[in-house]
């Protein structure tokens, strides 16, 4: 891929990136902590990826136990 055509897709996805504002009035964060990690565990986008990192977590240690044992095994 040349240098023109990286920049050109650099250039398009930092536009099309700013178009993506999710909370544009920031209202959310006044209250503090408290009130921004109510608001991460209520609304069901970050809760999703909140339930997707725990099973990417959860599965990628099972598989790395799984392999240690398994290598264990060869000595």
């Amino acid at each position: 891929m040349t240098i023109v055509k990286k920049s050109l897709l650099t250039i398009a996805g930092l536009v099309a990136s700013s178009q993506a504002l999710a909370h544009a009035d920031h209202s959310h964060s006044i209250g503090g902590v408290f009130a921004n990690l109510i608001h991460q565990l209520t609304q069901p986008d970050h809760l999703a990826m909140i339930i997707a990192g725990v099973v990417v977590a959860v599965t990628g240690f099972k598989m790395l136990k799984s392999k240690q044992s398994e290598d264990s095994k060869d000595f």
